[in-house]
């Protein structure tokens, strides 16, 4: 299994002129290449110019755009790309563009005047519609006040108009025009609403001006008739609605005849738009090619993976004539592409990496560790039985319609895409509401497999926990972040940087975790920490007194204490109920036994050492295995956290070029450690919120018809142990007194609170995962393929047929492929 991204290198092809549309289709088809622009990259032959073949191209793209964005068919290419199979889709035969451009002339000689009449049609009867529409609406706000539309305009002796004017305006307007006029007008006026008022003014016309004026300044919208609109308002209210009756039948018609050239011709229309988009794609390719009178160079990033069938491809199109060079290695390799090789099922992780970052060519790709991270965050998050099993169905559910091939956008989109990461991450819900004991936030149905996170007991053991997976996780990063460094070759900055990060780490969380320190800061100041007077005696004896007071070696003396501090980290497994079997006492007699027989070491050098370790590791043995302590805090303190912070700071000052960031870098990553460990608390936090929004939805009252389906009781210190002031709050020991209450709840945790898990789990690896190793900076592999949806070659660049043609190909290409270290 591959944790980087694909290896790349680049391809340099060299063929006759006579072959250059094959090797741009071949290209093209495969779909492994993302070219480089030769020209950027040394010489001085200007780009071909644009035939007049690839002219036609565009111009008839430009058409079949045209109508197809007239008829909408691009809603469509998405359902046509699903429901068609492969087999039956628009087989073509490309080879030669004259192909492609006759389909498409002799199409748009077939559609396009039916598509012309049509719009024209369309156009003429919309209109006319819209006229209809405009006329019956200025007749019915003009019918209250009982006039003739014919009275309106200008007649010998009197003009007269008809409108709206907003109705705190409509008084002074009276007002004006009766001044203006010298009260020789006619206005009446009503209310339509929305505050206006419809007003109609006739008045003498040797006053229209001033009168227009003042219309003007009121804000009046005057109303704009069609010139052969005559008769009173009613007889225009049924004159127009016949009208529009009639324009309506005539609009649903030519809506059938688009439809039906949209049944006959639509999918033909969009094949030769892919066919002429493809073609355009290829012609553009061009400018990044160096083209001489008689030769075609092209480079282009590819995955070494894919060289052999590749190069297969290649002799194939150009009947073996090319001159194909690959090179593994070029610098700079920052300008590397990234081709994230991942499986399609877990897409959706992938999906969730690439929107942090895409990963540079020289790091991890993280995506497989989020397979078993993220639904483990979920399901400590938001452990429940009932809840885990509704999102895993509603999840499935998703799934078999995805498999209908639906044509989905937006956020449902969103949500169909990720239905198997949510249904994974249900499933984890369940298990670990099993193993937790939660039933729809109640734990009285079901005993835990472990134990109860929300009991006196249980709660602090369970934010241990989380803490703990905190440490791994972080831990983790870091090792992660070595292993990027070491394998770049940068191994002082691994050793300086991670490893000594990771020593820091792992040294400060056995002071602030232990039970022998305690969380009392006090403490942390006792001359030897909460330790037995027998161990005190032990430490004392091997480093106060002096190396010479035994009769080991000094060297032995002082790796003694790093035997039993290298065992420590175990005791940190003992919230998960594992510290006390892994340390068996057997194991020292094994080693006892062992060191019986290296004789060539010196047998009473090791058994010393032995007796010597175990007798300060392993103080008290129980029924259930050894108890294992600490050494004074003082002495963990200066090898497990100054050492390691003196060594990450001024050994990445030494090893770096830029110091002061290098140095800015460390520091930040320190002070982060702490931060980022308490952050994963909020594991605990969300699955302590998912128990209590449970809990108050579980006992808001609902109707009578709905309530005492099973008796509540109101008990058990569930809230009282998360918080003592919540002490007296009724807990119910099933379910529900309402179903009402009991749905709207499920509701409300899976699509509120699962939405909050979902989105904290990816913080806890966006934030404090990734920033321990992840830089996300890369450069996306993007490369020259052609996207057919609706259109399938006749004779494809098949992989298994290009794999069968390798070794015929192996044989005679001795002199035209090689690999190369770099290009000159």
């Amino acid at each position: 299994m591959r944790f980087t991204p694909a290896e790349m290198g680049i391809i340099k092809v060299i063929c006759h002129k006579d072959y250059e549309r094959e090797l741009i289709r071949c290209l093209h088809e495969i779909g492994e290449v993302e070219l480089i622009d030769v020209m950027e990259q040394g010489g001085t032959v200007a780009a071909a110019e644009t035939s007049e073949v690839e002219r036609t191209v565009f111009s008839l793209l430009n058409e079949i755009q045209r109508h197809v964005d007239y008829l909408g068919l691009e809603k469509y290419v998405p359902y046509l790309a699903n429901k068609i199979p492969k087999k039956k889709r628009w087989m073509v035969d490309d080879r030669k563009i004259e192909k492609v451009l006759e389909l498409a002339q002799k199409t748009l000689a077939k559609v396009d005047p039916k598509i012309q009449s049509l719009s024209q049609e369309l156009l003429q009867v919309q209109q006319e519609l819209d006229k209809q529409k405009t006329v019956q609406k200025i007749a019915e706000t003009l019918e209250p006040l009982d006039i003739s539309l014919d009275q309106l305009g200008a007649g010998k002796y009197v003009y007269a108009v008809a409108g709206t004017v907003l109705t705190i305006k409509s008084g002074t307007l009276r007002w004006r025009i009766k001044e203006v006029t010298e009260g020789n007008y006619i206005f009446r006026s009503t209310s339509i609403g929305e505050g206006r008022d419809v007003v109609f003014i006739s008045f003498l016309n040797q006053y229209r001006g001033v009168v227009e004026r003042v219309l003007t300044a009121f804000g009046f919208e005057q109303f704009k008739l069609p010139p052969d609109v005559k008769g009173t308002t009613k007889e225009i209210i049924h004159k127009t609605a016949s009208n529009i009756k009639k324009l309506e039948e005539s609009l649903n018609k030519l809506e059938e005849q688009r439809m039906d050239i949209i049944k006959n011709w639509g999918y033909q229309l969009l094949v030769c738009k892919e066919l002429l988009t493809i073609e355009k794609n290829r012609i553009d390719a061009k400018k990044y090619f160096r083209i001489t009178k008689s030769t075609v160079e092209v480079w282009g990033w590819f995955p070494l993976n894919k060289s052999k069938i590749l190069s297969a491809a290649i002799d194939s199109a150009t009947d073996r004539t090319a001159i194909i060079e690959i090179t593994k290695s070029i610098p700079p390799e920052e300008e590397r592409p990234t081709k994230m090789e991942n499986p399609r099922i877990i897409g959706a992780y992938q999906k969730l990496v690439k929107a942090f970052g895409i990963p540079n060519y020289h790091e991890i790709d993280p995506t497989k560790f989020f397979i078993l991270t993220f639904p483990v965050f979920f399901g400590l998050m938001f452990p429940d039985i009932a809840h885990g099993a509704i999102l895993a169905f509603i999840a499935l559910m998703i799934l078999v319609w995805k498999s209908r091939k639906p044509v989905v956008t937006g956020i449902v989109g969103y949500i169909v895409e990720g239905a198997g990461l949510l249904f994974i991450c249900g499933i984890f819900a369940v298990i670990f509401g099993f193993i937790f004991g939660s039933f729809f936030g109640s734990h009285a149905v079901y005993d835990p497999l472990w134990y109860n996170p929300f009991t006196q007991s249980g709660n602090f053991r369970f934010l241990r926990l989380s803490v703990i997976i905190g440490v791994a996780e972080i831990t983790f990063g870091f090792s992660l972040r070595f292993n990027n460094l070491w394998r770049n070759g940068k191994r002082k900055m691994a050793v300086f940087q991670p490893l000594c990060l990771i020593w820091f780490y792992l040294g400060a969380f056995l002071i602030i975790y232990s039970d022998e320190y305690s969380v009392n800061f006090m403490n942390w100041f006792s001359p030897y920490g909460a330790i037995s007077d027998n161990l005190t005696t032990l430490i004392t004896k091997y480093y106060t007194v002096g190396l010479t007071a035994s009769d080991l070696p000094a060297v032995w003396q002082i790796m003694t204490p790093f035997w039993y501090t290298t065992l420590r980290p175990l005791k940190a497994l003992e919230p998960l109920g594992l510290g006390n079997y892994i340390m068996d006492t057997q194991l020292w007699h094994i080693l006892e036994a062992v060191a019986e027989i290296q004789y060539f070491f010196g047998e009473k050098l090791l058994l010393e050492t032995l007796h010597t370790v175990e007798e300060v590791v392993i103080i008290n043995t129980t029924a259930w295995g050894p108890v294992i302590h600490l050494p004074p805090v003082q002495i963990l303190t200066i090898f497990g956290v100054l050492l390691p912070v003196f060594l990450t700071l001024f050994g990445t000052i030494a090893v770096s070029h830029d110091r002061t960031e290098a140095f800015s870098e460390q520091l930040d990553y320190l002070i982060s450690c702490l931060s980022h460990t308490v952050s994963f608390s909020r594991i605990f936090a969300l699955a302590a919120v998912h128990v209590i929004l449970s809990v108050i939805f579980l006992e808001l009252p609902g109707p009578p018809a709905l309530a005492n389906v099973v008796k509540v009781s109101t008990l058990t210190g569930l809230l009282t142990t998360l918080n003592p002031a919540l002490s007296g709050f009724p807990v119910p020991s099933v379910v529900t007194e309402s179903l009402l209450w009991a749905a709207v709840g499920t509701i409300v945790i899976l699509g509120l609170e699962g939405l909050i898990a979902f989105m904290n789990t990816l913080r806890l690896h966006w934030v404090e995962f990734f920033s321990k190793f992840y830089h996300g900076d890369g450069r996306e592999f993007t490369p020259f393929t052609s996207a057919r949806q609706l259109t399938q070659l006749e004779k494809p660049y098949d992989e298994k047929t290009l794999e069968k043609e390798i070794a015929i190909k192996t044989s005679s290409s001795k002199g035209r492929f090689r690999h190369k270290d770099s290009i000159r």
